[in-house]
């Protein structure tokens, strides 16, 4: 779960977390349990990604 910040995040779009540097792949976007299209700037979303496990990833993380 995330605040985009700046930039469109949609669904099939390849992404890139820091410090850890690990690239995946978003499965889908949503906001209040239901999925949408596009998160735009300021909105406050969940995404579920591919091939990476929730240990993985830590609180401050950041995904571009």
């Amino acid at each position: 779960m995330g605040r985009v910040e700046s930039g469109v995040l949609k669904p099939e779009t390849k992404v890139w977390f820091a410090p850890n540097h690990v690239g995946t792949a978003l499965k889908s976007v949503e906001m209040h349990h239901e999925q949408v299209k596009e998160a735009m700037p300021g909105m406050n979303v969940g995404f579920n990604v591919k091939n990476l496990a929730v240990k993985d990833l830590k609180r401050g993380y950041v995904m571009s």
